[in-house]
């Protein structure tokens, strides 16, 4: 079995030389696939509402260190998540403006909107990030 590197550069590959809407098609498997495993789904819920460390991750959410960090490498593969080193740890925040509109559709809110529920998570986390469509 090819290695996740091996693919990626297999499908930038085949990317590199077709259109900009097969890229866009491309990228939006690899967001609802990401969203479809349930441990990255409650993962990118955390994330949503303020950065984490892998550890805090695991003790949140029950989940094997091993585990957590496989879920999270494929996460910032596909360009949904950033991990920041901060002394010891690495730090991983939620960067796709994609992933929050759909996430706000999956707590019940509207895409675009940043829901009063999802407000209150962003202000008590330190800062409002305001309209989820902003660049991320």
């Amino acid at each position: 079995m090819e290695s996740v590197s091996a693919l990626e550069r297999a499908w930038e590959d085949v990317l590199d030389g077709s259109s900009e809407n097969i890229r866009e098609e491309v990228q939006a498997a690899n967001m609802l696939r990401a969203l479809a495993n349930p441990h990255r789904l409650k993962i990118l819920k955390l994330l949503n509402q303020t950065p984490h460390n892998v550890m805090d991750l695991c003790e949140r959410l029950s989940l094997r260190q091993s585990l957590a960090s496989q879920h999270l490498a494929r996460l910032r593969l596909d360009g949904i998540v950033t991990a920041v080193r901060q002394g010891h740890h690495v730090v991983y925040s939620l960067r796709d403006a994609r992933a929050r509109e759909i996430l706000a559709i999956l707590d019940g809110g509207t895409p675009g909107v940043v829901s009063r529920k999802s407000r209150k998570k962003h202000m008590n986390g330190g800062a409002l990030r305001g309209n989820s469509r902003t660049a991320p």
